[in-house]
């Protein structure tokens, strides 16, 4: 049994490091909304920015200053967890329905 567990254990943590060899050996459009908040966190401070989203863009301030300070880290560390969250995600679907979770399964 612990070297079933073993085995696992190490099919999980290749799976993670094969996400992050595709995130950080591929480009990322530079044109998407996530590349736009990192440019905005850098020109604008977040009262600049606030003020004006509220004029030109929405008046949904606090969605907007989340943004502002999520997209103040690296961009990479935002594709990390995404790829954690589907690893987890994709695990718990197969957790809810099959009852046990195996690599052939997953």
């Amino acid at each position: 049994m612990q070297k079933f567990i073993k085995s696992n254990y190490w099919f999980y943590v290749g799976l993670f490091v094969l996400a992050i060899l595709y995130l950080t050996n591929f480009n990322m459009d530079m044109g998407s909304d996530d590349c736009w908040f990192m440019k905005i966190s850098q020109e604008y401070s977040l009262s600049e920015f606030l003020q004006w989203s509220y004029n030109n863009w929405s008046a949904r301030l606090f969605p907007e200053a989340m943004l502002y300070l999520i997209f103040l880290v690296p961009l990479i560390i935002h594709h990390l967890i995404s790829a954690c969250a589907w690893l987890l995600y994709s695990y718990s679907l197969v957790r809810i329905f099959e009852g046990t979770v195996s690599r052939k399964i997953f």
